[in-house]
């Protein structure tokens, strides 16, 4: 597996171009097969099915997985930044003794080139943003009608409760100013 894995990183080319066009072979009518027998450059995805479908064809079980590669991180929020040019595919067969193992035949070099540049502090920021606005959107999203009910009632409450407290005070300090007022000073 490590043979045909090592093939394809030293003998094809990594494009994000489609490449069009014949091969000359009259097998290669299909764009992985053009790929595979003809002009060997592709995307990431074309290096995963071919390496499964070589895998599979030596008897070796093997699956295409498709997700993301994920490299940054924000140095403000700790988290992970998944891009979309993070996309990418690669594969995992089966090996006796150790169970699924990943291979991916797309060559280093070329992922090396989809790296992230290191971000920037406003970058940064607005990544934070952006993150803390969408985990704001998911917990507001989950909140039920009830729940919103009861809390518009517990600030209800708590504002009657307070304008029953400035009230009282109010009332209390007025009684006390009327008595002083009524009141001759006491003999001295």
């Amino acid at each position: 597996m490590e043979r045909v894995d090592r093939f394809f990183r030293t003998q094809f080319k990594s494009s994000l171009e489609l490449v069009q066009g014949t091969t000359g072979d009259p097998r290669a009518t299909t764009p992985l097969a053009k790929f595979l027998l003809g002009h060997r450059t592709g995307h990431c995805e074309y290096f995963a099915s071919g390496l499964a479908l070589l895998a599979r064809s030596a008897g070796v079980p093997a699956r295409v997985v498709i997700g993301y590669r994920v490299s940054e991180r924000n140095p403000l929020g700790g988290y992970h930044v998944v891009r979309e040019r993070n996309a990418h595919a690669w594969v995992e067969a089966f090996l006796p003794g150790e169970g699924w193992t990943t291979f991916d035949a797309t060559p280093a070099a070329d992922l090396a080139l989809r790296a992230p540049p290191r971000a920037g502090l406003l970058r940064s920021l607005g990544d934070l943003a952006a993150f803390l606005w969408t985990k704001a959107r998911v917990a507001w999203a989950q909140v039920t009608l009830l729940q919103i009910v009861v809390a518009l009632a517990v600030v209800i409450a708590l504002g009657l409760l307070l304008r029953w407290w400035r009230r009282r005070g109010l009332v209390e300090q007025g009684s006390k100013r009327a008595f002083a007022e009524h009141e001759p000073p006491p003999p001295g």
